[in-house]
């Protein structure tokens, strides 16, 4: 709910620079972002799923729901509605539906790239593969680092001399989809563990008893896995 105003503050708090915070995931980072946005005196908001530490923060202007059935159309409506000066994703999800909007809708891509950056950068926030290659030409120190869509390319990294291996499930976070192998086997039945793709039925569990407002938009785009090692 937005907060009293009375005349005397209207214009004042008009200038005052507005932020939407954006949250799916259970983290409190965001709590801890908007308290500090508050003291700073910004306008802030959120989006965020029904019980989240967000709704406790006090100072907000308005809380949106993100809706399971509509997330996508849910955050687009948050936008429209408070006409941030930013919009600050939570999560790595929320990247991704900014991404999404910013292919559909024409009239919000200078909001997005003023929040996330220009658009020919966002194929690389969405894939490690590429991410991590940047960062290797940035000269920072990685891990040697490689896509595989199949067991065969699992068995070549072996084959070429690795003695272990760190699968990871790229559009993964939080330690999810990570495997440690310690062998060619090992990594071969974590390469087929994260390529059976999940069923409705946990889609539907993590909507309602985890209260992951993405759960079926992720499972209606599942696509062939892509794991890093």
């Amino acid at each position: 709910m937005s907060l009293p105003l009375d005349s005397s503050n209207d214009f004042e708090h008009k200038k005052r620079p507005a932020i939407l915070l954006a949250a799916t995931l259970w983290w409190p980072l965001s709590s801890r972002l908007a308290i500090r946005f508050i003291q700073y005196g910004c306008r802030v908001s959120a989006i965020c799923p029904k019980g989240h530490y967000l709704r406790y923060v006090e100072g907000l202007d308005r809380v949106f729901p993100y809706r399971g059935l509509s997330s996508l159309a849910s955050l687009e409506l948050a936008i429209r509605e408070m006409k941030p000066d930013i919009v600050i994703p939570c999560d790595d999800r929320v990247v991704w539906q900014l991404h999404e909007l910013h292919r559909l809708k024409s009239d919000l891509r200078s909001l997005i790239e003023v929040s996330l950056g220009v658009a020919n950068g966002f194929e690389h926030v969405e894939r490690r593969d590429l991410l991590l290659a940047d960062a290797r030409a940035l000269g920072i120190c990685i891990p040697t680092t490689r896509r595989v869509t199949s067991e065969a390319e699992v068995h070549d990294w072996f084959a070429e001399g690795a003695q272990a291996a760190v699968l990871k499930l790229d559009g993964t976070w939080g330690g999810e989809g990570v495997a440690i192998a310690h062998s060619e086997q090992e990594a071969i039945a974590a390469f087929r563990k994260f390529s059976r793709p999940s069923g409705i039925a946990t889609a539907i569990k993590r909507l309602l008893v985890n209260r992951d407002p993405l759960s079926l938009s992720s499972w209606s785009k599942q696509g062939p896995p892509a794991i890093i090692r």
